[in-house]
């Protein structure tokens, strides 16, 4: 009995074979279609790379926007590299300083002092002083504005007028929110003008009064980032110091420490302790006396009015067998 061979065999090489030559069509489409997408990442990223026109005009305009921006705050520009010790040192400061002095004449003090100020470009904003029965000031309380570049020489003038109690200086780097100021003020007239412009051209009623509120908001916001500014600018071109002259008996005098101790300290402690008790029983004492009192008032009638009910009562006895 002979075995018969599957005849299939010839097929399957021939389906193999088939298969073998899609596949290999598939993977040259697929590498081509990568090579294109390579090549068009390639392209874009190359035409990325080189500016525009329009690009390149932004870019010198930001440049200028931006050397100025950092010469407002004291820094140092890519395209400015060479600036000087001194512009690097400008910052823009806020001085206050405090400073007391004991003096025989107070009346003499601010004569001079506003004297000095004047010559140096500042003025006094603010003066209050106590007068003495026989004549002259026993205190005096004066507010000085004087520029701040002279703030250390007004200093150790006024210093030099009388015996120094108390100094005191503080300083506040501005020149950040100074910066932040004024870039505001610029973006709020460019937005400004611009809706200026579109209410120009506006031809409808209801754009008309749209815009109209828009430009209102914008003055608003503009007037206040103004006043900020002025207000910065005052602040930093002037420093304020506060001066204060007493003469020598209304100066206290310094506090000496208190150096007993032992059995006197202990025997301080409990007197004090045993006064505090006392005012403390006072008080409450002389806080009920007012009950107690009112208590008496209406307690006296009803108790007099209770024993001579009781009384009579008290005094009867059951009656006797006289009958028997």
């Amino acid at each position: 009995m002979s075995t018969r061979r599957p005849a299939t065999s010839a097929p399957t090489r021939a389906t193999m074979a088939l298969v073998a030559a899609l596949l290999a069509v598939l993977t040259a489409c697929t590498g081509a279609g990568g090579s294109a997408d390579s090549d068009a990442a390639v392209d874009g990223t190359a035409a990325s790379d080189l500016p525009q026109t329009g690009s390149v005009e932004r870019s010198a305009a930001g440049a200028t926007d931006s050397d100025q921006a950092f010469a407002a705050i004291g820094g140092t520009s890519p395209s400015a590299l060479e600036l000087t010790q001194a512009q690097l040192e400008q910052r823009d400061i806020i001085r206050t300083g405090s400073l007391s002095l004991v003096a025989k004449r107070p009346e003499d003090v601010r004569d001079r002092i506003g004297s000095l100020v004047a010559g140096l470009g500042g003025y006094v904003s603010d003066e209050s002083a106590q007068a003495r029965p026989e004549g002259g000031l026993s205190e005096l309380r004066l507010v000085l504005r004087v520029p701040t570049g002279r703030f250390d020489q007004v200093i150790d003038d006024i210093s030099a007028l009388g015996r120094v109690r108390a100094r005191s200086i503080q300083a506040e780097d501005v020149t950040t929110a100074v910066a932040d100021v004024d870039s505001r003020v610029q973006s709020a007239r460019a937005a400004l003008e611009r809706v200026r412009a579109l209410l120009d051209r506006a031809v409808s009623l209801g754009s008309v009064i749209r815009l109209e509120g828009v430009l209102s908001n914008r003055q608003s916001d503009l007037e206040s980032l103004l006043a900020r500014q002025q207000v910065l600018a005052g602040q930093t071109s002037l420093a304020t110091l506060e001066v204060e002259v007493v003469t020598p008996d209304e100066a206290p005098a310094p506090v000496e420490p208190d150096q007993t101790e032992g059995f006197v300290e202990g025997l301080r402690a409990g007197w004090d302790a045993l006064a505090g008790a006392f005012v403390l029983a006072s008080t409450a004492v002389g806080a009920l006396l007012p009950f107690a009192l009112l208590v008496a008032l209406l307690g006296a009638p009803v108790w007099v009015w209770h024993r001579r009910r009781i009384s009579p009562a008290s005094g009867i006895r059951p009656a006797s067998t006289t009958a028997e």
